[in-house]
């Protein structure tokens, strides 16, 4: 009844038939995973959580609380918890293709790319017709550089799903890099057009605001694109609890006092054997060193 209840959209309802399941019977492990799914899709993470481990308690056999317990830890930046669960996921269910996109997933936001790419290559093995597992190890692909291997695919994926804009926009890209220029402008009219559908529906579009700095797209859509990334990467940082960033008080630029310098922050990911790095290597020291401090974050 709780189930029906959900599916008809009454959560409220639901949860009172969840809660009355487990006043008869405690440990009831779909109960307590299932209240614990409504709790998540309302965002109530730690409440969710707390009943996904409460049913792992009780049993063992079940991937659906660990599925959900790792989305919760990769949604917190734990990746190893969330890794240990699909692993958890995996062994109650060795052919879940779902598991090992997800560990996939996971493995490639830690920087362990070529576990990824065998996790999506298992999937694709187990469920050939998995769009999603095909996509996924054409985005490792690309990251790798193994930009054929990922055109490949891209269109394996298209193939068996055509209405996806994530792949559309990536292969387009990638295609780019490989100076493949087949129909350029009739796939560039198909991303633009895919772009502004994903904006006017308040969606994250499928082009990274660098690639649209690329794109011959209008620079307003491009600067629409960074508008969207910006939103999407202020909330993300929200669920990290962290302290408000308060600016320091303004001081004076320049003073009689010598050691009142102009501090400038570089910041990047591309420091050491990088193009850019070999680009901007000079620059750091053209500073006039009397007005000027110099400090450079490293975010790799």
């Amino acid at each position: 009844m709780g189930n029906a209840l959900k599916d008809s959209g009454r959560d409220d309802e639901a949860i009172g038939c969840y809660q009355t399941c487990l006043a008869l019977q405690s440990n009831h492990p779909q109960a307590l995973t299932n209240l614990g799914n409504v709790y998540m899709e309302r965002s109530m993470m730690d409440i969710a959580a707390s009943h996904f481990m409460a049913a792992l308690a009780v049993t063992t056999g079940l991937s659906a609380p660990y599925n959900n317990l790792a989305a919760i830890y990769k949604q917190q930046g734990n990746y190893a918890n969330a890794i240990a669960c699909y692993n958890e996921v995996l062994r109650v269910d060795p052919l879940s293709a779902d598991g090992l996109v997800n560990r996939g997933n996971t493995l490639k936001e830690t920087g362990r790319v070529s576990e990824a790419i065998q996790d999506y290559f298992q999937a694709a093995k187990i469920r050939p017709t998995m769009a999603e597992a095909h996509a996924n190890l054409g985005y490792a692909y690309k990251d790798t550089g193994l930009m054929e291997a990922a055109i490949t695919s891209y269109k394996q994926a298209l193939q068996l799903h055509p209405e996806f804009p994530e792949v559309t926009c990536n292969l387009l890209h990638t295609l780019q890099c490989v100076c493949d220029w087949d129909n350029r402008e009739e796939k560039f009219i198909e991303v633009e057009g895919i772009i502004r559908q994903q904006i006017k529906m308040s969606l994250l579009p499928s082009v990274q605001p660098f690639h649209a700095m690329a794109f011959p797209i209008d620079p307003t859509l491009a600067l629409e694109i960074s508008k969207k990334y910006a939103e999407h990467y202020s909330l993300v940082a929200s669920r990290f609890l962290l302290p408000t960033f308060t600016h320091s008080s303004h001081g004076p630029i320049k003073t009689d006092d010598r050691t009142s310098r102009l501090r400038i922050g570089y910041v990047s990911s591309d420091f050491g054997n990088h193009p850019l790095s070999h680009l901007m290597g000079s620059v750091f020291g053209m500073h006039n060193q009397d007005t000027v401090e110099v400090f450079c974050y490293a975010l790799s």
